[in-house]
């Protein structure tokens, strides 16, 4: 696996967020009270939601907001594949055409949201 950082930073979003600035019909879903909304509240993943490594990201989404977790999620969303035009090294050696690259993203944050902040020093 290799991960690459996006250089577009997102802009920052309260917690709970109400809905998506560039899609109003996108709105928060507390995935703790309804962790059965993971699969119908995530446009980005649906038509992927076919593949094994996206039923496996519900899981992980599932276990962090899940009653046993510090955890809960915030924001994730999953951009379509493109042709990576730079892979690096390792990966261009790989492969005889460029690679396929999907870029995602997913915040996590500590349920007792006081652990978030830091104290200035």
């Amino acid at each position: 696996m290799f991960v690459d950082y996006d250089r577009e930073k997102p802009p920052g979003r309260d917690h709970p967020w109400t809905f998506a600035i560039a899609n109003p019909e996108e709105k928060y879903v507390d995935f703790k009270a309804r962790p059965d909304q993971i699969p119908l509240a995530l446009p980005d993943f649906r038509p992927w939601s076919h593949y094994p490594a996206i039923q496996r990201f519900y899981s992980l989404l599932t276990w962090l907001n899940g009653a046993d977790s510090i955890f809960e999620s915030n924001d994730c969303g999953l951009r379509p594949p493109r042709q990576d035009n730079a892979p690096p090294a390792p990966i261009k050696h790989g492969f005889k055409a460029d690679a396929i690259v999907m870029h995602a993203r997913l915040t996590i944050i500590f349920r007792d949201l006081d652990w978030n902040t830091s104290v200035p020093t």
